[in-house]
């Protein structure tokens, strides 16, 4: 598509599509290639792909070079979207996506389906002269459409209740729905597939009894005309609607927004004016990344020097590597010296201290500068259940600590310090046949999870949940929304860490996100770029599975930046830590608060860094105003060794983040004259 429109061009044929499965109910193909042909536009054509699985689409995108965009229907509106390189703002809010512009390599998604049904909703309002205002619908169904039709409702400011199964918090059941009784309600939305084709003796249940003249029905299938749900309303009068003129104006919106995709965005097509207003005139953010002055401050001339020196050996690979090995072995034969040196160079720039009382000036003097702690007992995990306990103790120890800090609203917890790796392997593939020991481990480590989760919730303190590598990650998930589920329905103690190099990630919060919401509690999300990427690809390749990993730092980038943005958007139902190096992703962050109207102090976001890392993203937030905090590591030197020697030889590999770690620190030196 490039940055031209869609002309006629006979010479080149450009092609549009549809991706789902199965395909045989979608009427897009049959619409579009009319549309073409009463348009005289033959250098288009549209066809159906039909995807068994999501993982196909860049087969498609390669053998079809002028495929310059598609619609997306069902199962894939979400399952698209760790593939894109970016979302419009309004499918961010939606989370889903039913339309995709092409460009070179990059893919866009939009949400058309919030415009098909608001103007489809206006049209039939207008036409039986009936104002937006006064009215209240009810919603039957929670799936993926139910979230179109509530963004739709909201920009015609029309208030609504939503109806499942199940009643959940602010959910009404079909059972509560028939005591309570349609009297409030004048429009009654079913984004259920009840009563479509084939299925048409199927109609939610409601008590069709209790209609009048003064309803409206709206139903969003479209296949057969007239469902019985419509069929019921029209027994007793009620206005009826179905989704085919919603499903026409969808359409149309899509193919405009592939044609104005070089200059257009989403809200301008469909005149949602905020949608453009946010884009204009944006503010720039106060925030200096590059001033050295206040990313140091805290730091003495002599600490200053230490840093540059540690930075300057650990740019050599061949001497950390030498260094890291050697340390770990001098430590286990008690060299003499050995542990005091580490102690007083490596682990006294990333560590706070081998206690909790020991690391408290590191806390206060981060607290001086406006900066939180999170706090982060890095000692890696052991087998034994006494070994197990011993670290569950101690991380209820910090937890007790931390509420005597406002400066400390925050412990981290390494889930591999409360478990054995190999019973989440076994929990992962056979949840349901765990053998009789592995079920006891199984309960002693729900036990400790939960012991750290009370522990939190009375002493008002959040806990983060570190993530491991993909093949323990998925049983980490399970019991770590468990405790969500029960800890977080009135605000966000535990928190889940999603690793944003695996390309299913994205996909992961938003399913965890529609999750929390029906079950009626609040998502804590960190963010991460990862920390495994080695070990991941070479499992994948002895195991003869495709690599979990983005192939490249861009996916993973783009994947990180929409997850953020997603979490903002949703940031009072989902708390984010933002727990990144990378500045750019820390501009957006910023970015997004100020152009949203977002309090820089809101309790559900926050920004972290690793201490002894990026001072000059942590310190300059601080100091403009944001809630940037740092990881304190601390514990034993020689229990904490691992931890340091993963730190030094990831800044080794990241040559270019090692550089600039110390172009800061040879920028204030120079400042101050050393």
């Amino acid at each position: 598509m490039g940055k031209e429109k869609i002309e006629n061009n006979p010479n080149k044929e450009l092609l549009l599509g549809l991706i789902g499965y199965p395909l045989g109910h979608s009427f897009s193909r049959a619409y579009f290639s009319e549309k073409f042909k009463r348009e005289g536009r033959i250098h288009l054509r549209y066809q159906n792909f039909p995807l068994k699985h999501i993982e196909e689409l860049p087969q498609i995108l390669h053998a079809h070079p002028n495929l310059l965009g598609f619609n997306v229907t069902i199962p894939y509106k979400k399952a698209i979207i760790p593939y894109l390189s970016e979302l419009d703002p309004l499918a961010q809010k939606v989370g889903a996506v039913n339309t995709v512009v092409r460009q070179s390599n990059r893919l866009k998604g939009y949400n058309t389906d919030v415009y098909g049904f608001s103007e489809s909703l206006k049209n039939v309002l207008q036409n039986h002269r009936i104002s937006p205002q006064g009215q209240r619908a009810v919603i039957l169904g929670t799936g993926g459409a139910s979230e179109a039709v509530k963004v739709g409702l909201d920009r015609l400011n029309i208030p609504y209740t939503m109806v499942s199964r199940t009643a959940k918090k602010e959910i009404l059941s079909y059972d509560q729905l028939h005591k309570k009784g349609l009297q409030e309600y004048s429009i009654i939305i079913n984004t259920t597939p009840l009563g479509m084709a084939p299925n048409l003796d199927t109609c939610p249940d409601i008590p069709y009894d209790q209609l009048t003249p003064n309803h409206l029905l709206f139903d969003l299938v479209y296949n057969p005309a007239e469902t019985l749900f419509l069929k019921k309303g029209k027994t007793f009068h009620s206005i009826c609607k179905n989704g085919k003129e919603m499903l026409d104006l969808q359409a149309e919106a899509a193919f405009t927004i592939w044609e104005n995709s070089n200059s257009k965005a989403m809200g301008e097509v469909i005149t949602f004016d905020n949608v453009k207003s946010n884009n204009q005139h944006q503010p720039k953010p106060e925030v200096d990344f590059d001033n050295t002055e206040i990313a140091f401050a805290y730091k003495s001339d002599k600490e200053l020097k230490d840093t540059d020196r540690i930075f300057r050996l650990m740019s050599r690979p061949t001497l950390v590597k030498l260094g890291s090995n050697l340390s770990i072995l001098a430590l286990k034969m008690h060299v003499p010296f050995v542990k005091s040196i580490i102690k007083n160079s490596i682990y006294k720039q990333f560590c706070g201290g081998t206690t909790l009382l020991n690391s408290l000036p590191a806390i206060q003097k981060l607290a001086q500068h406006n900066t939180l702690t999170i706090l982060d007992y890095s000692s890696e995990g052991k087998d034994s259940e006494s070994e197990l306990n011993k670290t569950m103790n101690e991380i209820v120890r910090a937890i007790g600590f931390a509420k005597d800090y406002d400066s400390v609203p925050i412990v981290s917890v390494k889930v591999s310090g409360l478990v054995q790796d190999s019973l989440l392997e076994n929990l992962l593939l056979e949840e349901n046949h765990l053998i009789m020991d592995d079920l006891r481990d199984y309960r002693n480590f729900l036990k400790r999870m939960d012991n750290i989760c009370y522990a939190a919730t009375k002493n008002n303190v959040i806990v983060y949940f570190d993530a491991e590598e993909s093949w323990i990650q998925d049983a980490i998930d399970h019991v770590v929304t468990i405790m969500m589920r029960r800890y977080n329905k009135e605000k966000a103690v535990v928190f889940n860490t999603y690793q944003m190099y695996r390309h299913d990630r994205l996909a992961a919060i938003m399913k965890a996100h529609e999750d929390a919401q029906k079950d009626g509690y609040i998502l804590g999300v960190k963010t991460v770029r990862g920390a495994y990427m080695d070990r991941e690809r070479a499992r994948a390749k002895e195991k003869g599975y495709p690599s979990p990993i983005y192939p490249d730092k861009k996916g993973t980038d783009n994947a990180y930046d929409m997850a953020v943005k997603y979490c903002l958007d949703n940031i009072e139902t989902i708390a984010l830590c933002n727990a990144t190096h990378n500045t750019k992703s820390c501009q957006l962050h910023v970015d997004y608060l100020r152009k949203h109207d977002i309090p820089i102090n809101h309790p559900h976001q926050i920004i972290s860094q690793l201490f002894g890392m990026s001072d000059n993203i942590t310190f300059n937030l601080a100091a403009a105003g944001y809630r940037a905090s740092k990881y304190l590591p601390y514990g034993p030197v020689n229990e904490v060794i691992p931890y340091l020697v993963r730190r030094a030889e990831e800044n080794t590999s990241i040559t270019g983040d090692l550089t600039r770690e110390r172009a800061y620190i040879l920028t204030e030196m120079k400042r101050r004259g050393l």
